[in-house]
């Protein structure tokens, strides 16, 4: 199990803590750039096991967005509350 932190709409802090098992879901986010935007070492540092990136669609920004809203509200509808890691429901 790790500790990561739970991201909140006006904090640029974390606001709390939580426990997930290897595998479980954090966030789910786009970028055009991963390898650029996160390097191995901040990805390690997140929560006390770090996190691990998954790609799992490549298309064009509208398409990325429009999945990545799908896999929050399928989150959202199931668990009723946001992935810890995403702080909005864009």
């Amino acid at each position: 199990n790790y500790e990561l932190p739970i991201l909140t709409r006006g904090s640029k802090n974390p606001t709390a803590q939580v426990w997930l098992s290897r595998g479980e879901l954090w966030k789910f986010g786009t970028t055009q750039n991963a390898d650029k935007r996160y390097s191995q070492k901040y990805l390690s540092g997140i929560g006390t096991g770090g996190v691990e990136l998954r790609k799992e669609f490549v298309g064009t920004k509208a398409e990325a967005l429009t999945l990545e809203q799908m896999k929050i509200d399928n989150f959202l509808s199931q668990t009723g509350q946001l992935p810890p890691g995403n702080k909005v429901r864009r």
